[in-house]
């Protein structure tokens, strides 16, 4: 989803779909809103006008539930009839990947939604009496004037940990609505928001083969809604536990599933670590496509690569992302991903990262105080309102001027949250709302490291690889996150979940016995092979010098101190590859969003209307 996905206020007069002129339906509904969905869906069923993107998975359940009669239905018709029917708690009975913005012509009310993980963004900010609301925030500021207001506050903590975390953004202003929560707005009224759903470990006392069981079942059923027969469809393989049972799993739907790994030229995933992802590949009896990334193809597509983002993105997964999503585009049109299998089922590192977790507030901190030692001006970036806030489990932030208001439910329409699905007689599981919206205590320390990461670290991941992969015309699918497997995934005990040693994920091998050896390679996230350590040290890190020589950006961060990190790097003295790596990728979004527009007279709030 890319542009402006609605504007609501006194200048604003239509609500449009894929060009600048407002649709007939969108008029006659009498939504207050200009602006446009470039990839996604317009509808006006009765009383309700809603704005869709992303993909629901049980399309024909909610037609079956909501008694929709037969002929087209768009994914925006059944939110629609969703809000109809069960109004705020919508978006719990929703199973997919979606951001939304519903209107209800009798009230007057937005409303509005993002997925259990995030993986379509949303983004708002309130000017002049309208809010604005767009897939990602370079659309906001656009038309908010002030397009070179960076926040100091998030950039501090983008320094220092590579994100910013939600409903923070690094525009001064724009806010993020946090995975797994709702947006309610009125005329006139600040921005409410409200977590419909948050995971929950709650172990449940079953024998560890059943366990072990409804994990294989509900990661089948997850496989199987998300590959069409008939359809090319592809996984990213890298030969580990995760990746090869899914691709086991797609390929028992579609036979003709294919088989994407990538490699670096030194370090990391090298080229002789290709043999996992072909021993996979050979086993199930899929074509496999190696994808090789030299050190000149990121300096090649960094800038086209941050150049697609609202926000700069200091996590290196997002390079071999974009490699793998263009070769994977050239052959099929969707592709399995196995991320979220390490948050749920506790894959490499969870007992270590468990038993340091009285460390990880103040390694947190250090880290921050790292990223605003990088400011030009360290101390504009330390409010201790948001500092209080900054390691919430729920990765909220505290309310800055002009943002969002808690809602004091946090969570569903009051008296929903924990309630059996309304007609569970007759609902399909999964289809009804999501338990555990409330926030309650980890039962042990492993859990609360999974629900941390599952809340503050992965929606970051999932939308930069959703936009990457969308860019290429690609769609991106995590059978993992779906929420059968969720719910099975966070009712193991932590003994299903660990080996007392060795690897993780006892409970998800188990469910995979069948399909996969009992002995596969350990293997990194993306973001771990990524050899960044070893680009900065070579062709990459004199590319990064002249980044840093010519940038722009020095009027925000420090650049001689960056520049002095990268000669330690260098030299060997330290190794600083994360925090230089960080900044570069700040430099060369500043370069392509922030320096280039300069000189350019910044739009008026008071006359959006005229911009379309």
């Amino acid at each position: 989803m890319g542009g402006l996905l609605g504007v609501f206020g006194p200048a604003a007069a239509g609500f449009g779909a894929a060009s600048a002129a407002p649709t007939a339906a969108a008029l006659s509904a009498g939504v207050r809103g200009v602006g446009y969905a470039l990839d996604g869906e317009l509808t006006h069923r009765g009383r309700f006008a809603v704005a869709f993107t992303g993909e629901l998975y049980n399309r024909d359940p909610l037609r079956e539930i909501l008694l929709i009669e037969p002929g087209p239905v768009s994914d925006a018709d059944l939110v629609a009839a969703a809000h109809r029917r069960w109004g705020a708690a919508a978006p719990q009975y929703l199973r997919g990947n979606f951001a939304y913005l519903a209107r209800d012509s009798r009230t007057g009310r937005l409303s509005g939604a993002r997925d259990r993980f995030g993986t379509r963004s949303l983004c708002y900010a309130q000017v002049a009496g309208n809010l604005l609301v767009a897939a990602d925030s370079r659309s906001l500021v656009d038309i908010m004037g002030g397009a070179h207001a960076v926040a100091p506050d998030g950039l501090a903590r983008y320094l220092g940990t590579g994100s910013v975390p939600e409903p923070g953004t690094i525009r001064r202003a724009v806010f993020r609505l946090p995975a797994g929560s709702t947006l309610d707005y009125a005329a006139g009224e600040r921005v409410r928001v409200g977590r419909y759903w948050r995971p929950h470990f709650a172990p449940a006392r079953v024998p560890f083969d059943a366990a072990a069981d409804a994990v294989r079942s509900a990661l089948r059923e997850s496989v199987a809604v998300r590959v069409a027969r008939g359809e090319p469809a592809g996984v990213l393989l890298s030969g580990g536990l995760a990746s090869t049972g899914l691709a086991a799993l797609a390929a028992r739907v579609e036979p003709g599933v294919r088989a994407f790994a990538v490699g670096f030229e030194a370090g990391g995933f090298g080229a002789g670590d290709f043999d996992a992802a072909r021993r996979a590949a050979g086993m199930l009896g899929l074509p496999l496509t190696e994808v090789f990334v030299t050190p000149g193809d990121v300096i090649a597509e960094l800038p086209r690569i941050l150049g697609q983002l609202g926000e700069p993105v200091g996590d290196p997964a997002a390079v071999p992302l974009w490699f793998l999503a263009r070769a994977a585009a050239r052959q099929v049109g969707t592709v399995l991903s196995g991320v979220g299998a390490d948050e749920l089922f506790a894959g490499p590192g969870y007992r270590r990262a468990a038993s340091l977790a009285p460390l990880a507030e103040p390694a947190l901190d250090a880290l921050r105080a790292a990223g605003r030692r990088l400011l030009r001006s360290p101390a504009a970036a330390t409010h201790p309102a948001t500092e209080r806030t900054a390691g919430a489990a729920d990765g909220s932030a505290a309310t800055a001027a002009n943002g969002p208001t808690a809602d004091a439910r946090d969570g569903p329409t009051a008296g929903t949250a924990n309630r059996p699905a309304e007609g569970a007689t007759h609902e399909p599981a999964g289809n009804g709302p999501a338990a555990g919206a409330v926030a309650r205590p980890a039962p042990d320390a492993v859990a609360a490291m999974q629900a941390a990461d599952l809340l503050t670290r992965l929606p970051g991941v999932l939308a930069t690889a959703d936009r990457l992969a969308a860019v290429h015309g690609l769609r991106l699918r995590t059978p993992f996150l779906d929420p059968a497997v969720v719910a099975a995934a966070t009712r193991l005990p932590e003994r299903y979940r660990l080996l007392r040693y060795g690897p993780g994920r006892r409970a998800l091998r188990r469910a995979l016995r069948d399909l996969v050896p009992d002995r596969l390679p350990a293997h990194r996230r993306l973001s771990a092979l990524a050899p960044i350590d070893r680009w900065l040290r070579g062709e990459v890190g004199e590319w990064a010098e002249t980044v840093f020589a010519g940038s722009a950006a020095g009027d925000v961060i420090d650049v001689a101190h960056v520049r002095a990190l990268l000669h330690a790097h260098w030299a060997g003295s330290t190794d600083n590859a994360d925090r230089v790596w960080v900044a570069l990728t700040f430099c060369v979004w500043h370069a392509a969003f922030l320096d280039r527009g300069r000189d350019a007279e910044p739009a008026r709030p008071e006359a959006v209307e005229h911009m379309f």
